[in-house]
């Protein structure tokens, strides 16, 4: 969900002292030689990625995965593994079948994947395609009349700039330095920021409400399928959520959180394509010609599913009540096998809890990894876990580290306006002694489950990482383990299990803001 990531900034002091002397790091090479040299990671994200595929919220193959992982916890030893209902129920939906053809003015295979959660052609469908090219409500009345049955490409056309973005990227050695510089801003720079953001959001609500209107009113005249376009380059297709004409109170409802919910019914289907073939498409209509396609959207409605997060832990020895959590979400999009997004994450948190379960080493704390479910509806399920353990609970939150933004090797970690946290993780990256794993940035962060646990109060962090090709292909067809560096995601799996094993371990309180 992430996946963009909005900065905002409170003002809050805090300083610790910290003496290296007082930690033990006799666990460090042995931790260090399970994850370079025994790992179990890339057996692991293969058998989710390849055999089990994708997991999008309250489908089968979301519990499949659970189910997998629940049963590996226990061969490794782990005594303690749960199922943990989040109260929020959800369509159980699968795609089963999708193709799109250009059959006039010639044969064109379309690159596409259907919306999530949205409604099937009830077979194969042949028809003419209609470029409904509204930029006002007084645009529809042009088209009424004339769209029953048709299969209509809904946005205008987008003109494509000249790409000279790198494909990989990495923060550079300033941009580091940048980050590391990273002033908290006063109040006059806080407003100046939310009132940039509101901006941002009512630019982005005007667009989503448009086209809220567009599918109401082609669902109303009778449309076969609505086909948008993918906002991704070279064929690469993003699809977000089955748009519901209903009003979002943010983006972020338009984009997916009201498409897996029992309470709106199903629209019209609705298809991205490639950006490039889209726009082939639009411009060959504008210019008169005719073109018909071909498309079968086929799915399975298996009814309505209860939510769950899965959740490991490592009974602390003398602070059992005090957790330590490792966290990434379990839900997927459909259209890959959610390598980086956020597979990754997952399977780094299973690592860590395997390593220290085999190495014998028993924590002060209660180590705990999280695998949270709905986190792409909206966090859902780190904000019920969050509530009910800690806010509610009688669980201590010592602290919480999310891995969520690809497999990019970690360059440091945000602290969120922590300073105690920040002089706390400097001298762990002294102790961790990574060259490239030295930045602390006191900026907040957003869009994944370390916000509900910082919304909560609680001590919730996310790592720096080199963003690599993340922002291309998230939520895409691409989103595979070719994504994935093996030397980069090694060195996050260790630095997670040493945050881990330090945290769980330091003596005293963890800074508080």
């Amino acid at each position: 969900m992430k996946k963009f990531i909005l900065l905002f900034i409170f003002l809050i002091y805090f300083s610790v002292s910290f003496s290296q002397s007082s930690v033990d790091t006799s666990a460090f090479g042995k931790i260090r030689e399970e994850v370079f040299v025994n790992t179990k990671a890339f057996e692991t994200l293969v058998y989710l990625c390849d055999v089990l595929g994708p997991r999008l919220m309250w489908s089968p193959q979301y519990k499949e995965s659970a189910e997998w992982i629940r049963e590996m916890l226990y061969e490794w030893g782990i005594e303690k593994v749960y199922f943990e209902d989040i109260n929020k129920k959800g369509k159980s939906w699968t795609l089963k079948n999708f193709h799109a053809t250009v059959k006039e003015p010639f044969t064109m295979i379309l690159s596409g994947a259907p919306k999530e959660w949205t409604y099937g052609t009830r077979g194969t469908i042949t028809s003419e395609v209609e470029y409904f090219n509204a930029k006002s409500e007084e645009d529809f009345q042009k088209y009424k009349g004339n769209l029953s049955g048709k299969i209509v490409l809904m946005s205008p056309y987008t003109m494509i700039r000249a790409y000279s973005d790198p494909m990989l990227l990495r923060f550079s050695e300033d941009s580091l330095k940048k980050l590391q510089a990273y002033q908290i801003p006063n109040d006059e720079e806080k407003n100046q920021l939310k009132e940039a953001e509101e901006q941002g959001e009512n630019g982005l609500m005007q667009w989503a409400e448009f086209n809220l209107k567009k599918i109401k009113f082609l669902q109303d005249e009778g449309a076969a399928v609505i086909i948008e376009p993918s906002y991704r380059y070279y064929g690469i297709v993003q699809a977000w959520g089955n748009s519901i004409p209903e009003k979002p109170k943010d983006i972020f409802d338009y984009l997916i959180a009201f498409s897996g919910d029992p309470k709106y019914a199903e629209t019209v289907p609705q298809v991205c394509i490639s950006l490039e073939q889209y726009n082939s498409l639009a411009r060959a209509i504008e210019k008169g010609t005719k073109v018909t396609m071909e498309i079968n959207v086929e799915v399975e409605n298996s009814g309505i599913e209860n939510g769950f997060n899965v959740i490991a832990e490592i009974p602390g020895s003398e602070f059992p009540d005090e957790i330590v959590t490792l966290g990434g979400h379990l839900d997927s999009y459909t259209y890959a096998t959610a390598a980086t997004d956020n597979t990754t994450g997952v399977v780094a948190c299973l690592e860590a809890i395997r390593i220290i379960k085999s190495l014998g080493i028993q924590p002060k704390r209660t180590i705990r990894i999280a695998l949270w479910a709905g986190e792409e509806e909206g966090l859902l399920g780190s904000k019920y876990h969050s509530q009910e353990h800690f806010i509610s609970g009688k669980e201590k939150c010592f602290a919480y580290y999310n891995m969520d933004f690809g497999a990019g090797r970690f360059r440091g970690i945000y602290t969120e306006e922590n300073k105690g946290a920040s002089e706390l993780f400097n001298q762990w990256m002294k102790l961790i002694g990574d060259p490239k794993f030295q930045t602390t940035c006191l900026m907040k962060t957003k869009n994944s489950d370390h916000e509900a646990f910082q919304d909560a109060g609680l001590n919730g962090y996310a790592f720096i990482q080199d963003a690599m090709d993340y922002w291309k292909t998230f939520h895409t067809n691409m989103d595979m383990i070719e994504r994935i560096n093996r030397e980069d995601y090694k060195n996050d799996i260790y630095i997670m299990t040493i945050f881990a094993w330090l945290s769980a371990n330091m003596q005293g309180n963890f800074p508080s803001k």
